[in-house]
């Protein structure tokens, strides 16, 4: 965001608004979903007991790796608008 801001105000738009949509990629495709989905499914899984644990896996499991891919690619969405913003600024 810091990036996005700095470069509005040097006049160089166009990589500004890559780094602001990095930021909203990494903002809510990666801490949001963390903070919101997966730590709470973590948290449910903790919560039971180590006996049930095995037979709660397969239904926790796909759910899990679901959003941890969510995460993945928007974390990579992340890198290439900010390598994006890199060139157009003047890489």
């Amino acid at each position: 965001m810091a990036t996005g801001f700095l470069l509005l105000g040097l006049g160089e738009s166009t990589p500004a608004y890559l780094y602001f949509a990095a930021a909203v990629s990494y903002l809510v495709g990666c801490q949001g979903v963390t903070g919101r989905i997966n730590v709470p499914l973590n948290n449910a899984l903790e919560d039971s007991t180590s006996t049930d644990r095995p037979r709660r896996w397969p239904e926790f499991s796909p759910r899990w790796r679901r959003w941890n891919t969510v995460r993945i690619a928007c974390g990579g969405i992340a890198l290439i608008l900010c390598g994006l913003g890199r060139y157009v600024w003047g890489g």
